[in-house]
């Protein structure tokens, strides 16, 4: 099996549009079934982003890319950086990526 077709994340909101707006909680919805169903890990970015503290769910101005802590610094986990989209997107990539680690190599 490829390895993109054994991973699953959902997707964060959008507020460029409010029909896809409304999409994004059916696409998540058969994200998760489709990891459920494969018995896969999901990495739920979508929770991940609307997390208690993150400004605007994480997404810029152009309601459709992450946010980013200053200007660029999107390796950066502080509290204060944990408030932007790609840094919480980041940090939790690697939480997944230390959880697949953990279960499958150990």
């Amino acid at each position: 099996m490829a390895a993109s077709s054994t991973r699953r994340a959902t997707i964060p909101a959008r507020r460029d549009s409010r029909v896809f707006a409304r999409r994004v909680a059916a696409f998540n919805t058969a994200i998760a079934a489709v990891a459920r169903a494969e018995r896969v890990p999901l990495w739920n970015l979508h929770t991940a982003l609307s997390a208690s503290g993150t400004i605007n769910d994480g997404i810029s101005d152009d309601g459709i890319h992450p946010t980013v802590f200053g200007g660029g610094e999107a390796a950066t986990f502080s509290a204060a950086a944990l408030r932007y989209g790609y840094n919480r997107r980041n940090l939790t990539a690697l939480q997944m990526l230390a959880e697949l680690r953990r279960t499958v190599l150990h």
